[in-house]
């Protein structure tokens, strides 16, 4: 696999978990005023990601392990990622 094909995998990851986090969102009746990766800084080859949803002027953060946004959705962490993404919402209710 290139670093290319990675850095594409890992960047649709990102994406795809920030709209499963808008969707869980929509689920328990919160609305979100801001869900972003990293400070807002682009996603790019770390170790790990911090994701950070706002609502109801409170900020829960979640890191995320580099390869759970390359395997999202369906391999290995997509199980743990949803997980984490329920209990930033958990958290903003």
């Amino acid at each position: 696999m290139t670093n290319d094909t990675y850095q594409q995998q890992r960047q649709e990851g990102a994406r795809l978990i920030v709209q499963k986090g808008n969707e869980l969102a929509q689920h328990h009746d919160i609305k979100l005023d801001k869900i972003e990766w990293n400070g807002g800084q682009p996603i790019a080859r770390r170790t790990g990601h911090v994701l950070a949803a706002t609502a109801n002027d409170k900020t829960v953060t979640a890191e995320f392990p580099d390869e759970w946004l390359a395997d999202y959705p369906g391999r290995a962490g997509t199980e743990k990622a949803n997980a984490v993404l329920s209990e930033i919402m958990r958290q903003l209710r």
